[in-house]
This record gives C-alpha cells, structure tokens and sequence, in this order.
C-alpha cells in the first residue's frame, strides 16, 4: 500500500514537472511572437512613413506639373491671342520635349523666345528643331536651348548683324559664322566684313541662321536621345507628365 502510494506521488511530481515545463515553454512561445509582432509592427510603421512621404512627393511633383502647365497656357495665350492655339502649341511641344532630351520648361521657355521675336506659330516646332540639334551637337541641354533662343532674339532686335550678339552662339560652340556665310553663298572672311560695316539686317539672314543650324547638325538630337543623359530626360518628361495626370 506505501509502496502505490509513493509511486503516484512521484508520478504526481512528474506530471506536475512536465505542466510546468509546458507552461513554460507556451510563455516563451508567446513572449516570441509577441516580440514578432512588435518587430513587425515597428516596420509597418517605417515603411508606412517612407510609402507616404513617397506618395506626398509624388502628389506634390504632380501638382506643380500642373501649375507649370496653367501657366504655359496663359502665356501662350498671351503671345498667340487664342486659348486654342495656345493648347495646340503646348500640344506640340509637349511632343517634342516627350520625344527628345530636352524637358518640357525649358523648350517652352525657347517657344517664347521665337514668338516675341516674330516667328509664325507654324514656325516655331520646326525652328526649334534646328536650334534643337545644334545645341545637342555640342552636348546642351534644355538651358542651352533656352539660352540660344533668347541669342537668337538679341540678334533679331539688335537690328544688325553684329559680332557681339554672334559670339553669343560661338562661345557655345555653335560655328554662327560659317553657318551663315555658307547660307549666302559667301566666305566667312566676307560675312564679318558686311557685318562690321554694318551691311547685314539680322531679320534677313535670321532665317537662313536657323535652317542652316538645322542642317548642319541634322541628327544630333537623336544621337543625345539616345545617351544616358538623354533618356533620363525624356523619362523624365514623361514621369512628370504622368503625376500631372493622376494629380
């Protein structure tokens, strides 16, 4: 009878050992994933804080895009005297900036400058298309594009073809003279002696500039579309363009 007794007591222990040890082992269980779960909630919330500052740029970029584009919009309205031509004009170089290295800002800003300077609306893609592969030949960008526009205006209102206005587009690397001299037909030599005497009107041999710059450097636009910094560009372009449209 003492002998039964015992052994239940000790197999009483056992058991009682095993639950505790069980007990133990679910706590640790439980302390684990609770960790888990703490770990995991402390992630949700970084990344959280990271996807919404993301879609917080994202929505900002789209909305300036936006603005950027209400403001070429009464600009050119300005400038063409019609909401409709206004629209079609930013159509067009919304197409060009879309399909070569230079961003939209900076080809409207160029548009601009050929308008005030009395170029046609029907003109002004492709002049910006000659200008445009002049400046990718000698590796610009859309400032540069910007920056030769506006040269062009300073010759066209300077009256007279005139050195200083010229090297505006040769300290660029743009070869202004030769370009010109070979468009009418004379030596280089030649073109800088009428300009110096003051021979040359700037509106007539504009023109002439701007097709020979289209010629002389046709396809470099192309070539730089097709360089990194090209395509980022154009990526560029078209990531703006996209948040403007989900804005």
């Amino acid at each position: 009878m003492v002998v039964r007794l015992t052994a239940e007591i000790s197999g009483l222990k056992k058991n009682l050992t095993d639950s505790q040890k069980l007990v133990a082992d679910f706590g640790g269980k439980v302390k684990e994933q609770a960790s888990g779960l703490f770990d995991f909630g402390k992630e949700a919330v970084k990344y959280g804080s990271i996807v919404t500052a993301a879609l917080g740029a994202a929505g900002a970029a789209g909305i300036k895009y936006n603005a950027d584009m209400q403001t070429a919009q009464m600009g050119f309205e300005t400038l063409l005297g019609s909401a409709e031509q206004a629209k079609a004009m930013i159509a067009a170089l919304k197409q060009y900036a879309d399909t070569t290295p230079f961003e939209f800002p900076g080809v409207q800003e160029s548009a601009k400058s050929l308008l005030a300077m009395g170029i046609s609306a029907e003109q002004v893609i492709p002049d910006i298309q000659a200008v445009g592969n002049a400046v990718a030949a000698v590796g610009g960008g859309a400032e540069a594009l910007k920056g030769v526009s506006m040269a062009l205006g300073q010759i066209n209102t300077s009256g007279k073809l005139n050195a200083q206005d010229m090297m505006q587009l040769t300290s660029r690397g743009i070869a202004a003279w030769d370009i010109l001299a070979n468009k009418m037909g004379i030596s280089t030599e030649e073109l800088r002696k009428q300009s110096e005497q003051g021979k040359i009107m700037a509106s007539q041999v504009l023109p002439l500039l701007i097709q020979g710059m289209g010629e002389k450097y046709a396809g470099a636009t192309d070539k730089l579309g097709k360089s990194f910094t090209g395509m980022t560009s154009t990526l560029k372009d078209f990531i703006s363009s996209t948040l403007g449209e989900l804005t």
